[in-house]
């Protein structure tokens, strides 16, 4: 009787270990995927109108699916720049907040940083 209590226990664990070892790995990968998009959201925005810039975009509502922040966020932000009469300020302010809202997903501490840091991208020959 109790190769059969240590038998069940080493399989019940052994499940258990496996259960919690692929809900870790699929939560790495996830987040991963959101931080990569992310950097390259912020390495391209010195081209808004890029290639690059647009195709990360594209995946941000793939990929942030869970973030219901940041999905509003991306949806003001296109409202913003697909009217016909957009205003430069109110387009920055939304993806001002896109960014932010990316980054509190990821839990980036980004206290130290002003508003001008994410919108003016790095570029030593301007």
């Amino acid at each position: 009787m109790e190769w059969v209590t240590v038998f069940v226990s080493s399989l019940f664990s052994g499940v258990i270990g496996i259960i919690i070892s692929n809900l870790y790995h699929k939560r790495s990968v996830k987040r991963k995927q959101k931080y990569d998009l992310l950097e390259q959201l912020m390495g391209n925005r010195f081209d808004l109108k890029g290639d690059k810039f647009s195709e990360a975009l594209n995946k941000v509502f793939i990929v942030f699916n869970d973030s219901p922040e940041v999905l509003q966020s991306l949806k003001s932000f296109h409202e913003s720049i697909s009217s016909q009469h957009h205003e430069s300020d109110i387009t920055n302010q939304r993806l001002l907040e896109l960014f932010k809202n990316m980054c509190d997903d990821l839990k980036i501490d980004t206290r130290i940083l002003t508003d001008s840091f994410y919108l003016r991208a790095f570029n030593i020959r301007n």
